[in-house]
């Protein structure tokens, strides 16, 4: 099992306006690219859960349409398991 805590709306700049201000569309799209990069880079990964509280609950849910194949049911070729926001 992995469990990451997501840096895609973290800003690196100490004291600035967070990432979070462009909308919901961008922050699921910055969510989706950092879940394939992780389904790569960790090829033994097989299913995937995602929990969001809030905004992050939006994010999920749009990465969450982003990243799904309708061919096989998956999100980015993991199985989903549980969506918790």
């Amino acid at each position: 099992a992995l469990v990451h805590l997501s840096e895609a709306q973290a800003n690196r700049r100490r004291f600035a306006l967070s990432n979070t201000f462009d909308g919901v569309e961008r922050g699921g799209a910055r969510l989706a690219a950092e879940i394939r990069a992780l389904a790569r880079d960790h090829p033994q990964l097989t299913t995937i859960s995602l929990v969001g509280n809030s905004l992050g609950g939006l994010y999920c849910r749009y990465a969450a349409a982003l990243l799904f194949s309708a061919n096989d049911g998956t999100l980015a070729g993991l199985v989903p398991g549980t969506y918790l926001t």
